[in-house]
């Protein structure tokens, strides 16, 4: 990859990360009360996204030309999340860091505001996945493997292409990637 190309994924993805912040934090004003977005911390979860993007196309042999289908991208940027736990606690709140979720619910939505990128608006789209019944329960089951185990993107590769399956297949049957 070009170094031009990496600065424009690693730009497109710290935009991602902040309308997502900007997104959940609003959605969830209390749940998120006290707490940051670190931004050396935001760039190191693009910055290993990025590494780990190159490591993926190697071993799965793509081609330097092709495209990561966008369920892939939302895995791998998932596990850089919950490696890097970004969003930061002040002290007062630092006691609830393992029982909060906080870091996790960030990460599975900028996995899903990805997956659903092709939709337009995508932002709409998925905020009408989160509201279906059955979507809460399997939060709730993510939320605690995303919290155990962080370091598995190829899981989380599987879990999104699941759930591109059920609520976006546009994501699946066009060739939308990066």
């Amino acid at each position: 990859m070009s170094t031009n190309e990496r600065a424009g994924l690693l730009e497109k993805r710290l935009e991602v990360l902040d309308g997502v912040w900007v997104e959940i934090t609003g959605k969830f004003p209390d749940f998120y009360k006290g707490c940051s977005l670190h931004p050396a911390l935001q760039r190191e979860v693009v910055e290993s996204y990025l590494n780990e993007r190159e490591v993926y196309k190697l071993r799965n042999r793509i081609p330097e030309t092709s495209k990561i289908m966008l369920h892939k991208v939302a895995g791998i940027i998932t596990a850089s999340i919950c490696k890097f736990k970004p969003v930061q606690l002040s002290a007062d709140r630092s006691e609830y860091a393992n029982d909060m979720f906080q870091n996790e619910r960030f990460a599975l939505w900028t996995g899903l505001s990805i997956c659903s990128e092709p939709y337009r608006p995508h932002k709409e789209h998925m905020l009408g996945m989160l509201q279906c019944e059955l979507f809460y329960q399997l939060e709730k089951d993510l939320l605690r493997l995303f919290q155990l185990r962080p370091d598995s993107p190829e899981a989380f590769v599987a879990v999104y292409h699941a759930i591109c399956l059920k609520y976006m297949p546009t994501t699946i049957e066009t060739s939308a990637g990066e």
